[in-house]
Formats: C-alpha cells, sequence, structure tokens
C-alpha cells in the first residue's frame, strides 16, 4: 500500500474526527465548567453552564457525524474514486480548523493548539493523496 492513499487516510481522519466528536461529546460538562471558568463566568449561573454544555454536546455530534460520513465515504469508494471525497474532506477540514485556530488566537477558546496540530498533519496527507494518486479504480 502507498503512504498516499485517499481511501487510507480518509478512513484515518474519519476514524479521528469521530473520535474527536465522542470525547467531545461525553466532556461536555467539565469543557464547559473549565470554559466558563476561563471566562470569567460565575460558575453558579446554571442557565449558562447548561446553555455551554448542550453546545458543546451539539457540537460533538456533528462532528462524530462529520467523522462517521468520512469513514464511511473512505470505506466506500477504492482507487481513484476515492480522490474526490478526500479533496473535499481536507477543504472542509481546512475550514474547520482555521475556524478554530483563529479562535485560539484571539483568546476566544481558552485551550491548546493539540487538536488542530493533529487535524492539520491530517488534513495535509489526505489533500496530498487526493490531489496525487494517480492508479485507476
Amino acid at each position: 500500500m502507498r503512504i498516499f492513499n485517499p481511501r487510507f487516510w480518509l478512513i484515518i481522519f474519519g476514524l479521528v474526527n469521530l473520535l474527536f466528536g465522542v470525547m467531545l461529546y461525553y466532556v461536555s460538562e467539565d469543557a464547559a465548567s473549565n470554559l466558563a471558568g476561563e471566562l470569567g463566568s460565575d460558575l453558579s449561573d446554571s442557565i449558562l453552564l447548561l446553555f455551554a454544555q448542550n453546545m458543546h454536546e451539539a457540537l460533538g455530534v456533528v462532528w462524530a457525524a462529520w467523522g462517521a460520513f468520512t469513514l464511511a465515504a473512505g470505506i466506500r469508494n477504492r482507487g481513484a474514486a476515492a480522490k474526490g471525497p478526500a479533496i473535499l474532506a481536507a477543504i472542509i477540514g481546512l475550514i474547520v480548523q482555521a475556524h478554530h485556530a483563529s479562535q485560539i488566537i484571539a483568546d476566544e477558546l481558552p485551550v491548546g493548539y493539540t487538536d488542530v496540530v493533529i487535524s492539520l498533519v491530517l488534513i495535509i496527507f489526505l489533500l496530498i493523496s487526493g490531489i496525487t494518486y494517480k492508479e485507476k479504480s
């Protein structure tokens, strides 16, 4: 197997994003509390905490669904047929991570860059594999 096989990178990218989404969903209560504390909000504001928790849960579900969709595209498409989905997934991933990184840079999110770096590395491999793959279906 060649390292720049778009099907392989679609499956890896999908699995990682599925994992990120599920993790975000299950840690939503802690994430909301940490975010409220970092932003200086009073932790006794139950409405704000519930809203933040629900937003994290919703984002986790959407992120996991995106991962499942990408994983399904990798499983379903072989060879040259995986090039288009790989490029599309990379472009959407770049947009999402650019927004995420801009929030971190602007101090709107008190988190580190670990997930951004992991995603960008996977996006680069996904994009390169989608562009350079030459074998036929």
